[in-house]
């Protein structure tokens, strides 16, 4: 089965199986894959089937799509194919295309996948209380993110770190560029570990992922912060 691997620098935030076609890309929560970032467009480009192989089409999207192979670097495409290994740029997110041959695999128990997050379809989805949304924030109680002392969680996927891009940009040298991603799903938030040994909650390092819960203590280069969760109306 063919797969491609979302990564964000060096780091693989998440594995896609391909289990239908066409799988749509871009920063909208109807896309397939979801890529919450502003140079993203709404519906930047799509993974389709032709002439028996795949390939990666743009959907005429503002700062285009980019293939890398063995023939071409960063080659701005309009339509291409694609082979086992090629990267696409969408933005400041990489793609890579992995081709393990097989057929698709069409199964109606499958998940659809949204950004780095695994979404029910809508009628599995649990119901959320009625005029209420639920938002998770962090809050700062050592050290320093930014100017701010809390951050709220509202995009689908917000990264922890000292490089510019990050939603929870931590100040301090030893601070790595990319520590951990905290994705918003329905039913709660996830937080994932980049950075071997990044990040410690609750005094412990996180291998992996785990679900955050109300009053979790994150601690990345020096800073702590408290996770909470508020009920907005």
């Amino acid at each position: 089965m063919a797969k491609i691997l979302l990564k964000f620098g060096p780091a693989v935030v998440r594995e896609i199986p391909i289990v239908k076609l066409p799988l749509t890309i871009g920063r909208k929560p109807d896309n397939d894959l979801v890529i919450d970032n502003p140079t993203v467009s709404s519906h930047h480009a799509r993974i389709a089937r032709e002439a028996g192989g795949y390939i990666i089409e743009d959907l005429n999207s503002l700062n285009g799509t980019f293939l890398t192979n063995r023939d071409a670097h960063d080659k701005k495409i309009i339509k291409a194919g694609l082979k086992d290994g090629d990267q696409v740029i969408i933005g400041k997110h990489t793609i890579v295309f992995v081709d393990a041959g097989g057929p698709i695999i069409e199964d109606p128990r499958m998940p659809k996948t949204m950004g780095e997050t695994m979404v029910l379809e809508p009628a599995a989805r649990p119901k959320p209380q009625e005029g209420k949304e639920q938002v998770g924030y962090l809050k700062v109680v050592e050290g320093a993110v930014g100017d701010q002392g809390e951050v709220t969680l509202s995009a689908l996927i917000t990264y922890i770190g000292k490089a510019e891009s990050a939603g929870v940009r931590i100040k301090g040298m030893f601070a790595p560029d990319i520590a951990a991603i905290v994705s918003r799903r329905p039913e709660g938030y996830l937080l994932k570990s980049v950075k071997e040994g990044y990040p410690k909650v609750n005094g412990q390092s996180l291998e992996g992922e785990r679900e955050l819960k109300n009053g979790d203590v994150i601690e990345t280069g020096g800073t702590k912060m408290v996770f909470g969760i508020r009920g907005l109306s």
